[in-house]
């Protein structure tokens, strides 16, 4: 029996993080031979300033930590999946999770830690966060990200040639070229507004906003 260790980001709405770590669970529920311990961890209200907002943020954050510190001391693990955040103070949460981990089961532990979004490819690699990422990504037996523009960046400057991996994302489509790109605006600017793309329906990305702004593309 295969034990593998789940911790994944949770936060209200739509989370291409929760996303893929549930997808994977999915894929390998059919096979026999493995068990699964799942953490949860809730996002950072972001677009809330209110008190009871960080409060549940803080009662959940909690709560992963108990569940963690129960399954790692109770069990012993064969692996460690990690959907790893690029913010300063999720990436404190989560290298002190995989700390606690590894504390708990005596040894290191195969570790897979899986990259959505780009936020590292804007650092020189020298920032404090830059660094705090840096020492999560050496937990990682294998590191994946989207393209090869981010396999690329994270080589260079994160891990080790051989460590990361491409996983395609699937929401990837061919790029256009700067002439089409061009008329594409040209057509837009003699038809009237057109809307390309919404993204997803997720309050960070800004659809209230849009939705309040389809007035003006009367």
């Amino acid at each position: 029996m295969k034990r593998i260790l789940f911790i994944y980001p949770d936060p209200p709405g739509f989370s291409g993080q929760r996303e893929a770590g549930e997808q994977i669970i999915r894929a390998l529920e059919g096979e026999e031979g493995f068990r699964f311990f799942e953490i949860r961890l809730p996002g950072f209200p972001r677009t809330e300033s209110s008190l009871s907002a960080l409060l549940r943020f803080v009662l959940r954050s909690v709560a992963s930590f108990l569940r963690l510190l129960w399954v790692a001391a109770t069990h012993r693990l064969d692996a460690m999946y990690v959907s790893l955040c690029q913010t300063n103070l999720l990436l404190r949460r989560e290298l002190l999770l995989m700390w606690l981990v590894n504390l708990l089961q005596f040894r290191k532990l195969p570790t897979v830690i899986s990259l959505h979004g780009s936020v590292f490819m804007t650092w020189n690699g020298d920032e404090p966060v830059a660094r705090r990422f840096r020492k999560a990504l050496s937990y990682a037996d294998r590191v994946t990200v989207l393209g090869p523009n981010q396999e690329e960046r994270i080589t260079a400057r994160f891990v080790k040639p051989g460590v990361a991996s491409i996983m395609p994302n699937t929401c990837e489509v061919p790029l256009m070229s700067e002439a089409e790109i061009e008329q594409k605006q040209r057509d837009a600017d003699a038809n009237g507004h057109t809307i390309l793309h919404l993204s997803t329906l997720m309050e960070p990305k800004g659809y209230l906003e849009l939705i309040e702004a389809f007035p003006s593309l009367q």
